[in-house]
């Protein structure tokens, strides 16, 4: 249990691993963990688990991958590219 930011602050390293884990990317990780920090402390909950700072890192991951609109594979950043069918009906 955190019962503040400082002492979430203290496994700092354990939570940019856990982000790494998900996006392979050490520059990601940090604005992952950094956000984390930030809703935390918005949050102002009495006490933090570790099951809820991995959900947080977690859904914070998912947030960037579906507003940024790629996904990590092998380490490397995959665009995914979207096609809107109606620009294509007519040329069929």
């Amino acid at each position: 249990m955190f019962n503040s930011l400082l002492d979430l602050y203290k496994e700092n390293n354990k939570w940019l691993s856990m982000a790494y884990g998900y996006c392979q990317c050490k520059e990601q990780s940090k604005d992952i963990v950094q956000e984390m920090y930030l809703k935390i402390g918005l949050k102002k909950k009495n006490k933090i688990n570790h099951c809820y700072v991995k959900t947080v890192i977690k859904s914070i991951f998912i947030n960037y991958q579906v507003k940024q609109k790629t996904y990590f594979e092998n380490g490397e950043r995959i665009k995914i590219i979207t096609y809107n069918i109606e620009d294509y009906k007519n040329k069929f």
